[in-house]
């Protein structure tokens, strides 16, 4: 966002404090970690070492990156049994997860995959 400031590095500053690469928080890391993607699924079977993992390198970041909303997902919609959403809503499940986090999210899928009118996370409209 910019706004007016005598301070040059107050003209500027973003909606979010996550850097590049290092968007995962330690516990989040910590938890994807443990999975890894086979045959396009998300599996914690003969993952090898969770310490193999290098958050830095690009193609790690985005695999744990799907591996921890692909977890998420799961565990939001294990809460609500009776829904069946498409494919199309779980990826805007995701997308709320990412943005919003997973309370949140669980609003989300009880409302039929719908926001509320003028619901943000942020600096970000849903």
């Amino acid at each position: 966002r910019w706004r007016l400031a005598w301070n040059p590095f107050a003209l500027y500053q973003p909606a979010s404090s996550a850097v590049g690469l290092f968007q995962m928080t330690d516990g989040a890391f910590a938890d994807a970690a443990r999975f890894c993607i086979r045959d396009h699924e998300v599996t914690a079977d003969d993952c090898g070492s969770p310490s193999l993992w290098i958050r830095a390198w690009p193609v790690h970041a985005v695999a744990l990156t799907v591996i921890s909303l692909d977890r998420q997902v799961a565990a939001v919609l294990a809460r609500q049994p009776t829904a069946k959403p498409t494919a199309q809503q779980k990826q805007d499940l995701a997308a709320v997860i990412h943005l919003c986090g997973a309370g949140p999210a669980a609003g989300f899928a009880r409302r039929g995959f719908k926001p509320e009118d003028g619901e943000r996370c942020g600096d970000h409209s849903v």
